[in-house]
């Protein structure tokens, strides 16, 4: 489990029990993050009890989602603590975003060495590469569903009428992420997305 204290816009504390997160709340200035990583029911009981309005909370299902680079980024943009959960979302969301990205870069990369293998000086097994083609269309399209519906979850925390992120600072870097999450090819090759859209 990990936990901070934003007080003011600063980081003020960490690895606090989850117990002290409501205590921490009474005081306006203060913004708490925890994550729970594969929580017991009784964790997310407790969840229950401690939440606030003032607070981000993650929740893993595994340790496979790396909750460490994403304290990186907060760390890394500092400056910008002082806008709240509002920021603490954007560095999670900038995170994924990035992680998504990634993997375009390397469906690209192998949709490029399947179109230069029938080039090749040593032929390769026609079967084999159908068999490559078919598992790089197949993952592809699993990659597309999980990034479509981002721009819908981006689009929702923008509207103006669900009144989410109404930050004037962070605003423009949630509406520059709204183009990101669409850019997952079609096909394999079809990239274009850029590496952060945190900066």
């Amino acid at each position: 489990m990990h936990t901070r204290l934003y007080r003011n816009g600063v980081l003020e504390k960490e690895g606090f029990p989850l117990e002290a997160v409501s205590d921490y709340l009474e005081d306006p200035d203060n913004v708490v993050w925890f994550d729970l990583c594969s929580p017991a029911p009784a964790d997310l009981g407790m969840i229950g009890e401690e939440l606030g309005l003032h607070e981000l909370v993650t929740v893993r299902e595994s340790d496979h989602f790396d909750i460490t680079d994403v304290v990186r980024r907060w760390d890394a943009n500092a400056r910008l603590a002082g806008q709240g959960v509002s920021f603490l979302l954007h560095g999670l969301l900038d995170y994924i975003v990035d992680t998504h990205f990634d993997l375009v870069q390397d469906l690209d990369g192998k949709a490029e060495a399947l179109e230069e293998a029938p080039f090749e000086d040593e032929v390769r097994d026609g079967r084999q590469l159908q068999r490559e083609m078919y598992v790089l269309r197949k993952n592809t399209a699993r990659l597309r569903k999980i990034t479509i519906p981002m721009r819908e979850v981006l689009g929702t925390l923008r509207r103006h009428d669900q009144e989410l992120i109404t930050d004037a600072v962070m605003a423009p870097y949630y509406d520059t992420a709204r183009t990101c999450p669409t850019r997952a090819p079609a096909r394999p090759g079809g990239s274009g997305c850029p590496r952060s859209w945190w900066r």
